[in-house]
């Protein structure tokens, strides 16, 4: 739509927005588009109001044209006067610039007039410099004359003069002839020292081919230079260190070393002394402690006459700490005897080390102090000694291994009641026989072997408590677990011993000497009043190595005591308590090496076992005796117990898991008859039967008789348990399975020839016939007994025993029902015959 709004607006409000700066107040010309047409009317506006602003400038000029002509007088003006001033700066730069001219001048002046007052004070300063050097030449001229004139000793000084004054002059001018000083004075001084040094050496003489040493005063080429003047300018020019120390080093080893040194044959040497001239002798003396001292003393009286005190004092200082150390090394040491009979030696040592010490003092050497220090310490230094031949032996010992052996024999006395069993049977005439009846099928402990053959019983109470199997069950209880490599480890030092103890099961335990006694109605009867003595011995076999650890023990012991009273005055009295402490580490070296030392023997573990125990009895016993002394090694014989008993628990454990391992080769016995499970199974048990006997041979010299029935007792306890439990297992037993098992168990029952009780025994009892002890050695044997006869027994048979014998005491219904389904066929008489049997079960 065209736009309504005439053009001259549209220029209008463009010319008030350049005039005034305002914008249109009407809303349609604000929000209207141009349109191209309006341009033209827009120009014209712009046009026409220029036009009027040129005519009111025009008009504006004329009225004050007068003025205008006076304001360009005065700017001509003005402009005149700034040329004016321009030239006068100009001219006043020119002269500013003609004064800076004049003083650098003046300054450059003044910088030479400065030049030459320092060049004037330095020549000044020339003058005692050259005056300086002078005289620093003229010293050096004196010392080089003095030189060629064999006068080295007057130079010193003068070195020491021309080194300060070089010094000096180095420190306060920085001059190129200062260094060419510096040179020939180093140069004279090597020349000075290497004479004083000839001289040195002249005056201290050392031949080391032929072991001697010579003192003079004086040289021969001039008597000026004596010792005690060449000493004095060595010490001016800071060389007599040195000197005395290389002096001091040769002395040492020229003269001290071969005194003290012993020769292959045991002799020494001496050192004589011939006016000026020490000198080394071929052997020919015995040791002798207070002859090295008083040697020593003639040297130190040798020095301290044709030395100079200077040299003396530091001689004194450098030799007495390497010859103290030498001497303790290679006299003192040894001079301190292990056997107490050698103590007057040792008293008689350690008054010349005393008397040797306050020669020192009075003469002012050091020394005395370490010898005091040593003579302290003999104590603690012959206990060192003492404990490290001691523990060494034991090393040695333990490395041979276990030689030799020998039957001991272990008596045990006890107080028994003349009420109780044992006696009873005994007073009443009964014969070995008198504890078997036939009749009831079961077997009773003999009364005459109750003492010395306690029965095996796995439950609790009867482990043989007088002889202590007791211990031994427990560890080979605690053995049953897995053992880890921490317990291996463990076992030397004894640790965790408590632990285990702890662990291990205790049961109830009732000695014969117990005062009270159960009645018949289960209270504890008044205690008895007459008692009988009665003496238990058994023979068991040990090696040689706990006999020689017990001799240690007691050698050590007795001289602990000898310490107190025979040796109570001698110089290692108070090393006596700490030798009560020896015998806890004699016990713990063994504990430590044993098991390595007894690993070689096939039957180590119960060799470690009789020897552990036997050398526990003997310490034991003497731990006793000395119980009002220091001695403390109650603990370190409960763990050499439980040492030896772990010992024992570990070879039965192995032996146990071998046996299980070979009948685990018959694998349950399952289908026995029919080969190839049948030659498996003979074999299995050919094997456990021979691997029992081999260890029966192994152990038979070594353990008593009740321990070794006790160990073959547990172990055959493991075969017939296993056998019992493999049966049991079976579901289904034919009749030739049923034969052949029972063959396996009468091949293991052959074992009881091994339970035979001694031939002493028998002859003290007058026994007609040997009755085996396996059924009071091997838990579950009855058990075992009874199975072969089910095996081979009819129903009948088996119903019989159940009711009217004692076969209801080593099984139960449900194991004897499983048996019999296993055994028999599934029949009206096997179902009446199993109701009967559970009914007289629950009856009883």
């Amino acid at each position: 739509m065209p736009s309504k709004i005439p053009d001259h607006r549209y220029g209008q409000a463009l010319l008030d927005s350049v005039q005034k700066g305002s914008y249109p107040e009407s809303e349609e010309i604000i929000s209207a588009e141009l349109p191209p047409s309006a341009i033209p009317g827009i120009l014209n506006v712009l046009e026409q109001a220029r036009n009027d602003v040129k005519a009111n400038i025009q008009r504006i000029s004329k009225d004050s044209a007068q003025d205008i002509d006076g304001w360009i007088s005065q700017a001509k003006q003005l402009r005149r006067d700034i040329e004016l001033a321009y030239d006068t700066s100009s001219s006043i730069a020119s002269g500013v610039a003609n004064a800076e001219s004049i003083q650098n001048q003046v300054r450059d002046a003044a910088s030479k007039v400065a030049l030459l007052e320092r060049e004037v004070a330095f020549t000044e300063t020339l003058v005692p410099v050259f005056e300086e050097i002078s005289r620093l030449r003229q010293l050096l001229g004196s010392i080089e004359r003095a030189i060629l004139e064999d006068r080295i000793v007057e130079v010193a000084d003068t070195l020491v003069q021309a080194a300060s004054e070089l010094d000096d002059i180095r420190a306060r001018h920085n001059i190129r002839i200062a260094a060419c000083l510096k040179t020939k004075l180093t140069s004279l001084h090597e020349e000075v020292e290497k004479s004083l040094l000839f001289y040195w050496n002249r005056l201290l003489h050392v031949d080391a081919s032929l072991s001697r040493i010579t003192v003079q005063q004086a040289t021969q080429y001039n008597a000026a230079h004596t010792l005690s003047t060449i000493s004095s300018a060595l010490d001016k020019l800071g060389l007599l260190e040195d000197v005395v120390s290389t002096f001091c080093k040769n002395f040492e080893n020229v003269l001290l070393l071969p005194r003290l040194q012993r020769c292959p044959d045991g002799r020494v040497r001496s050192i004589a002394i011939d006016k000026e001239e020490l000198k080394v002798s071929e052997p020919s003396v015995e040791p002798n402690t207070r002859e090295l001292f008083d040697n020593i003393a003639e040297l130190v009286v040798f020095l301290e006459k044709h030395l100079p005190p200077p040299v003396l004092h530091r001689v004194s200082e450098i030799l007495m700490p390497r010859l103290i150390s030498r001497v303790r090394s290679l006299w003192l040491s040894s001079a301190v005897p292990i056997d107490l009979e050698e103590m007057e030696a040792l008293r008689s040592t350690v008054q010349s080390v005393n008397q040797f010490g306050n020669f020192l003092e009075q003469q002012k050497w050091p020394g005395k102090a370490e010898f005091v220090t040593w003579a302290e310490d003999i104590p603690r230094f012959w206990l060192d000694k003492r404990r490290e031949a001691t523990l060494n032996r034991v090393r040695l010992l333990l490395a041979d291994g276990p030689t030799g052996g020998k039957r001991v024999e272990r008596v045990e006395t006890q107080f028994v009641s003349p009420k109780e069993s044992i006696f009873a049977g005994v007073e009443a005439g009964e014969d070995w026989n008198a504890g078997w009846s036939d009749d009831e099928g079961s077997v009773r402990l003999p009364l005459a072997r109750a003492v010395t053959d306690r029965p095996y019983d796995i439950e609790g109470d009867q482990d043989a408590v007088a002889w202590g199997i007791d211990e031994i069950n427990n560890d080979e209880a605690q053995l049953q677990k897995p053992e880890s490599p921490n317990d291996r480890a463990d076992d030397a030092w004894g640790w965790g011993d408590d632990e285990e103890a702890a662990e291990a099961p205790t049961g109830a335990k009732r000695t014969l000497s117990d005062p009270a006694t159960p009645t018949s109605n289960g209270q504890l009867g008044p205690a008895l009043v007459t008692e009988r003595e009665i003496t238990l011995k058994e023979t068991f076999g040990i090696t040689s190595l706990p006999t020689e650890i017990l001799e240690i023990v007691t050698l050590t012991i007795m001289d602990a005591d000898l310490m107190k009273s025979q040796y109570s005055q001698s110089p290692i009295a108070s090393a006596a308590t700490g030798l009560f402490d020896l015998p806890r580490l004699v016990l713990t070296i063994y504990r430590a090496c044993a098991a390595a030392s007894y690993y070689t023997n096939p039957s180590g573990n119960m060799l470690l076992y009789n020897d552990s125990l036997w050398l526990a009895e003997r310490l034991q016993e003497l731990s006793r005796k000395q119980a009002k002394t220091p001695l403390n090694i109650v603990v370190d014989i409960e763990a050499l117990s439980t040492f030896g008993r772990r010992a024992y628990g570990k070879e039965m454990e192995s032996q146990r898991t071998i046996l299980s391992d070979l009948l685990d080769g018959a694998q349950g016995f399952a289908q026995c008859t029919e080969p190839p499970f049948a030659q498996s199974c003979d074999l299995a048990i050919k094997s456990a039967v021979e691997r029992l006997r081999d260890v029966h041979t192994q152990w038979a010299p070594i353990l008593s008789h009740s321990a070794l029935l006790q160990s073959l007792g547990s172990l055959l306890s493991t075969m017939i348990n296993k056998l019992i439990v493999d049966v049991e297992d079976m579901s289904n037993i034919s009749e030739p399975e049923s034969q052949r098992l029972a063959d396996f168990c009468n091949r293991i029952a052959s074992l009881e020839d091994l339970f035979l009780p001694q031939a002493s025994d028998q002859r003290s009892k007058g026994a007609e016939t040997v009755i085996p002890l396996t059924a009071v050695y091997t838990s579950g044997w009855l058990k075992f007994q009874y199975l072969t006869n089910i095996l081979e027994s009819s129903l009948a048979d088996i119903k019989f025993l159940w009711e009217e014998g004692e076969l209801s005491m080593e099984f139960d219904v449900d194991e004897l029902v499983e048996l019999i389904e296993a055994l028999f066929a599934d029949t009206e008489h096997r179902r009446r015959a199993i109701g009967e049997m559970r009914r007289v079960s629950g009856s009883r």
